[in-house]
């Protein structure tokens, strides 16, 4: 074994001969790259880890950390021509605490009011499936929203381009017993005009089109007010 010591009596670089192996013992391995090159390079044919770190990291220590990076039309980080994949996964983040403690797995702050041209995950689906898919087995909403927003939506579908498919279908809500499909409450004291649920048809050709149309196949009212 060949040893690197520091001033630390801790900190040292160790190369382990029978493993074949460079360690780091409490140091860091710190590389300044001025070229436009790779910091660091890594051709890795065997079926095993190409970086595998092994972390006591506690509070305020990041196991990876990418500070002040320079880039303007570059990436920070890229992952590119995964074209191998058939059931692995491009990034896989896991966690199995038990904490009850608030926070957040994965965030993404974009911290500058004025960035408005920034948008916080975008997601380009070119197949026949889903962009995003969600399997909430917990009893929570799946999709929370705390908007700030006053004269915008909270919630658009943009120019959609269905033609026979709907814009917005609920699906098989069979399980309901005291609960309803869809629930729209507001309890503003406002005396202003305006509508709590709007339908307009705008186009007088389409006279085919029924604005609100209701199938009640049980004895039940098909319309209540109260």
């Amino acid at each position: 074994d060949v040893i690197f010591y520091g001033d630390t009596a801790s900190s040292n670089m160790t190369w382990d001969t029978s493993a074949d192996d460079l360690i780091l013992n409490d140091a860091r391995l710190v590389i300044q790259q001025d070229d436009a090159e790779e910091a660091v390079f890594i051709d890795q044919n065997g079926n095993n880890d190409c970086i595998d770190i092994d972390s006591e990291a506690t509070d305020g220590g990041n196991v990876i950390r990418i500070a002040d990076p320079k880039q303007t039309g570059a990436n920070v980080v890229r992952i590119t021509n995964c074209d191998d994949l058939t059931s692995g996964r491009i990034l896989y983040l896991h966690s199995d605490s038990d904490s009850t403690t608030a926070r957040n797995l994965v965030e993404i702050h974009n911290d500058n009011a004025s960035a408005t041209g920034a948008i916080g995950l975008k997601i380009v689906q070119d197949a026949a499936t889903y962009g995003i898919s969600i399997d909430q087995n917990g009893n929570k909403p799946s999709i929370y929203i705390d908007s700030e927003c006053s004269t915008q939506p909270t919630f658009e579908i943009a120019t959609p381009t269905n033609t026979t498919g709907h814009v917005m279908q609920l699906n098989d809500a069979d399980s309901l017993t005291t609960a309803g499909i869809l629930y729209m409450a507001s309890n503003s004291s406002t005396t202003d005009s305006r509508n709590l649920v709007s339908i307009i048809n705008d186009n007088a050709s389409a006279t085919g089109t029924t604005a609100l149309k209701i199938q009640q196949d049980s004895t039940g009212p098909a319309i209540t007010s109260t």
